[in-house]
């Protein structure tokens, strides 16, 4: 009988030592998984219909959106704007060029169907740029993504104009386009052909070129603001 008992007093404090063992053992987490909350990834990407222009007077760029997002705006100014020539920056952090400032702390919505359409100011006059050609790089402040929050355009100002012979035929690569101006006292109309690069549409080239004026001081534009363009057989009629 006592050797029964010793028999499971032996068990017993085999028994507890396993267990103390088990319990104390080292565990290997090699083999965990760590599960992270995922982080939404703003979807925003900018867009321009073009990438060249001639004496702008302004640019619109667009916020793209593949799904619903609503940002807030922390400046007062959607895009800064960084100008270079010749590879040489010489003009940084351009901003407030929006024809509409948006407020600090404003936020915006952006979607697929009604994407964030912003229009900038290219004036060369207020930008105190002179002729020649240069890179415009547009840094959005809504895009966090450095590899998505920028765009550039190349934008050439040249007022002086070219003069070009009288000839039948436009020079190679350029389009001829008769524009009218008015005298002092507008009671004449002087037409003045001019060719030009052909790097937009026609009803933009002819009011661009309307607004920008005649290079004759004794001639005068009688465009301004424009509300509607018609092009039909070779004429551009403005309103």
């Amino acid at each position: 009988m006592k050797a029964f008992i010793n028999i499971i007093i032996v068990g017993l404090i085999g028994l507890c030592s396993s267990t103390y063992l088990f319990n104390l053992s080292p565990i290997d987490y090699r083999g965990t998984i760590e599960i992270q909350t995922p982080i939404e990834e703003s979807t925003l990407s900018l867009k321009t219909e073009e990438d060249k222009f001639l004496n702008p007077e302004s640019i619109t760029i667009t916020h793209l959106a593949t799904k619903e997002e609503v940002i807030k705006l922390i400046t007062d100014s959607i895009f800064n704007v960084d100008i270079y020539m010749d590879n040489k920056l010489i003009k940084s952090n351009v901003d407030n060029l929006e024809l509409i400032s948006p407020s600090i702390d404003a936020t915006i919505s952006a979607s697929e169907e009604k994407p964030i359409i912003t229009t900038l100011n290219l004036s060369q006059k207020d930008l105190a740029l002179e002729d020649g050609i240069y890179k415009f790089i547009f840094n959005s402040n809504l895009i966090a993504d450095k590899d998505k929050s920028s765009l550039s355009v190349l934008v050439t100002y040249d007022t002086a104009g070219n003069y070009y012979p009288a000839t039948n035929e436009a020079p190679v690569g350029t389009k001829g386009l008769t524009l009218y101006y008015t005298t002092d006292n507008a009671d004449t109309l002087i037409p003045v052909t001019r060719f030009l690069v052909e790097d937009k549409s026609i009803t933009r080239m002819a009011i661009e070129q309307l607004q920008n004026g005649p290079l004759n001081k004794g001639l005068k534009s009688v465009i301004k603001d424009v509300t509607n363009t018609t092009y039909n057989n070779g004429n551009v009629v403005i309103d």
